[in-house]
């Protein structure tokens, strides 16, 4: 197995014997190190090949240290640099940390600081990879916040976020393009209400009945709400209005423009009884949370709206537009898909438009033909599906009842596609973007509950913080995409092992978490099936010259017991970091992490 190699550091001195003594003293303790006699030598060394650490001698010839410092410095990044400076230099030392250098130390006459030295360096390391941590979390914080405003910026809904002091902190073009007005317009709620809501009556319900909603959301999603809004240019549009509080108290608002619905529906109910029905379809509609909710719902509604004989709801999967909903229910001959360039169906569709058909014709949709269909209007449900109507009477379907049909089914494709971008939304809220497992803010969520529910019912609870061995060397030597395969391979290794019911949570960096309720404390049946699937990963896996390992530290926690759960973590984490010492032969936090 191929060594570490050792870390490489120029040391520029120009008394030979310190320098000499100085890379003897170094070369015991594991560092490799290159000499420069004068400050330009020792520049040009570093150019024709950087080293891992620099450490400069203040009085040199041609340039100083501190000239050495700015001139490294003004060609790149700065290398983990340590100032040595003569007693009394402190002056020297401030102007060298100034000019970027990590840290100095002073040379004493009896050689004490050769034996400070190695601590002094081995601090400066870490303290440039902390610094290169928190830029590659920065920089995955970025790549998330990216796609969260990419698929902010592409909803058909419009979005802004409100933030500290009432202030808009963004809004999405849909927003604008809604209503007219842009952050310069409404930079707080304050201008929002006065300009979206001018009638002084009107205004106040809304800033009551807001005000009154936020008291009562207690941080969680707020009762929707439908307002009328002045639009810039003046028109009023009836909004539908959803807030959710973010986790850092931002609020997340989206607004839906139901206008052209909502007018559609005030006409045809001034002159139909079953728009009041089509009315209660649409507000249930905005309270389901799942699509099968709202396919049942819509079929129960077109019994109300039509009179048929049969109908079926399909939606599109691929190529495929699948029945989801029929009544009454399918014959067990029946099909339960047809491709979207088959039929009557695929040509709905297709055109996005709908058939209205009085003739005799066979069944649509594959349906069995033990009965002749006089009449039957397909329709599609917005671009996600085809709704389909049959009647053995003919001209069954009335343009008053087709109309009421097309409105159904655009409050429909108006609710599933809210529900899929609310449930896109919370999904990436909650799990790791690169493993697929739960993150740190749904552990906050999930833990409270957790807890709650083994006190009500005493059950204990064990934690197990588990972390992957090496993972560094694996990062540096094969790339991080070896690294992010492997990350993925545990995470799929550490689901499988644990039961539905246990939680598994990306902790952080190549930190794992889990948490296995109602275990009385037990969890050695998890250890072993965890080293089980390591060991077919490995087997597997063969990119790697070392098989990969965990480290793995448990903890029990007794609701019957004064410890906090936070210190049972503590307790788990600490045990990881033993375990972790028994293989890497040392317990720091960070060597192969």
């Amino acid at each position: 197995m191929d060594q570490p190699k050792p870390i490489r550091i120029l040391y520029v001195e120009d008394d030979p014997g310190l320098a000499r003594l100085l890379q003897k003293r170094l070369g015991k303790a594991g560092y490799a190190v290159d000499i420069a006699a004068d400050g330009q030598v020792g520049i040009a060394k570093y150019h024709a090949d950087p080293y891992d650490v620099v450490l400069v001698d203040q009085s040199l010839p041609i340039h100083d240290g501190l000239e050495v410092i700015s001139i490294l410095g003004s060609n790149g990044t700065l290398p983990p640099t340590i100032m040595i400076t003569g007693t009394g230099d402190e002056r020297v030392a401030v102007e060298a940390m100034k000019l970027g250098a990590d840290d100095y130390i002073v040379k004493d006459v009896d050689g004490g600081y050769l034996n400070l030295l190695p601590s002094v360096i081995e601090k400066a390391l870490q303290q440039r990879r902390a610094v290169k941590e928190k830029q590659r979390a920065e920089e995955a914080l970025r790549k998330e916040q990216e796609k969260f405003q990419t698929l902010v910026e592409e909803s058909p809904l419009g979005v802004s976020i409100i933030g500290e002091e009432n202030r808009f902190n963004y809004i999405n073009h849909t927003f604008t393009e809604i209503f007219g007005y842009t952050l310069d317009d409404i930079p707080t709620e304050r201008e929002w209400f006065a300009k979206a809501y001018p009638d002084e009556g009107y205004r106040d319900s809304v800033v009551t009945t807001w005000i009154k909603d936020l008291k009562k959301s207690r941080g969680e999603e707020f009762r929707p709400r439908v307002f009328t809004v002045t639009c810039k240019d003046g028109a009023k549009k009836v909004i539908y209005v959803r807030p959710i509080t973010m986790k850092h108290g931002d609020l997340f608002v989206t607004y839906e423009d139901i206008t052209d619905r909502v007018r559609a529906e005030e006409a045809v109910r001034e002159s139909r009884e079953k728009l009041e029905k089509l009315h209660d379809v649409a507000r249930r509609l905005s309270a389901c949370t799942s699509e099968e909710e709202v396919y049942h719902l819509i079929v129960d509604a077109a019994k109300k709206i039509l009179t048929f004989s049969f109908c079926s709801l399909g939606m599109v999967e691929g190529r495929q537009i699948v029945t989801k909903m029929s009544d009454p229910p399918p014959y067990p001959d029946e099909t339960p898909s047809t491709s979207v360039d088959d039929g009557l169906m695929g040509k709905t569709y297709r055109n996005g438009k709908m058939y209205i058909l009085g003739e005799r014709r066979k069944a649509p949709n594959g349906r069995s033909s033990r009965l002749e269909y006089l009449s039957l209007v397909s329709a599609p449900i917005g671009d996600l599906g085809v709704f389909q109507v049959a009647s053995i009477e003919p001209d069954a379907f009335t343009e008053d009842a087709t109309r009421l049909l097309e409105l159904l089914l655009g409050h429909t494709a108006s609710a599933i596609k809210r529900i899929r971008l609310q449930n896109e939304l919370k999904e990436q809220a909650i799990h790791d973007s690169l493993t697929g497992l739960h993150n740190r803010y749904y552990l906050k969520q999930v833990l409270d509950q957790e807890v709650r529910r083994s006190k009500r019912y005493n059950h204990c609870m064990a934690f197990l913080m588990i972390d992957i061995n090496r993972f560094k060397e694996i990062n540096d030597r094969y790339g991080h995409q070896v690294g992010d395969d492997i990350l993925k391979e545990v995470a799929s290794s550490l689901r499988e092992a644990v039961r539905e019911s246990d939680i598994v949570v990306r902790y952080g960096g190549d930190e794992f978490l889990l948490i296995l309720p109602e275990t009385n404390g037990e969890s050695d049946v998890v250890k072993q099936r965890i080293a089980k699937n390591t060991a077919l990963l490995n087997k597997k896996d063969g990119r790697l010259d070392f098989p990969v390992t965990l480290s793995i530290g448990s903890a029990y926690w007794d609701p019957k017991d004064h410890k906090s759960v936070e210190e049972i973590l503590n307790e788990a984490d600490k045990r990881m970091y033993e375990d972790k010492k028994m293989h890497n032969g040392h317990a720091k936090r960070g060597i192969d992490a």
